[in-house]
């Protein structure tokens, strides 16, 4: 359900309330906030607000994620958290993209955490959404293949698998239906239109 009436006055953020998390759920959240940013930010949608807040999480989020997982503290969680909170604004203003687009999939099917989903597919999208200058920038990295390189390096770093084998989930045998089951909807936003076959083959060649 989408309606501004349900958009809060008010927001308290706690980060005492983020301590029962384990560190993977905490590294999976982490990585969805990532996803948020991102896709928000070189969506089709996207305005001067939403980058704003973008850019502002993805700040955060450089400086906090890893040791948010592996050595938490008050001050760590609290700026995720925040970063969480941004992300969340801009993905309000924009909708999610092609990384939300294909991961419902494997959470609806495989039980696949929903952060987890989308940041097995975040590296994908860098090589096919291509030419996101602006977004390699803000990483500190190159081009899209060192920006897929990233993500693939900050999962592995928390432990999180960025394989579909290391799920045991052969990706020859899903692949169509993955495809077939896109949100169609959310890859409305993508900045690059969808192409099954471009898709279907980076997903074999990188997961």
């Amino acid at each position: 359900m989408v309606s501004k009436v349900l958009l809060p006055q008010l927001v308290i953020l706690d980060p005492t309330l983020t301590y029962s998390l384990s560190p993977y759920q905490t590294a999976v959240s982490g990585m969805d906030v990532l996803a948020q940013a991102i896709e928000s930010y070189w969506n089709k949608n996207a305005t001067a607000e939403s980058k704003v807040s973008a850019i502002h999480a993805i700040s955060l989020w450089k400086e906090s994620f890893i040791n948010t997982v592996l050595s938490p503290t008050e001050e760590r969680r609290y700026k995720m958290q925040y970063a969480a909170y941004l992300a969340g604004k801009a993905i309000n203003i924009t909708r999610t993209t092609g990384p939300h687009a294909l991961s419902y999939y494997l959470t609806v099917n495989h039980g696949i955490p929903h952060g987890h989903a989308v940041a097995l597919f975040l590296p994908v999208f860098f090589l096919y959404n291509h030419s996101q200058e602006e977004v390699y920038h803000l990483l500190h990295v190159e081009n899209e293949v060192d920006a897929a390189h990233f993500v693939t390096e900050n999962l592995k770093r928390v432990g999180l698998t960025t394989k579909l084998s290391e799920l045991k989930i052969d990706k020859n045998q899903i692949i169509e239906a993955l495809l077939d089951e896109v949100n169609e909807e959310r890859f409305a936003n993508n900045p690059v239109s969808f192409d099954r076959e471009k898709l279907k083959q980076l997903i074999l060649e990188q997961l």
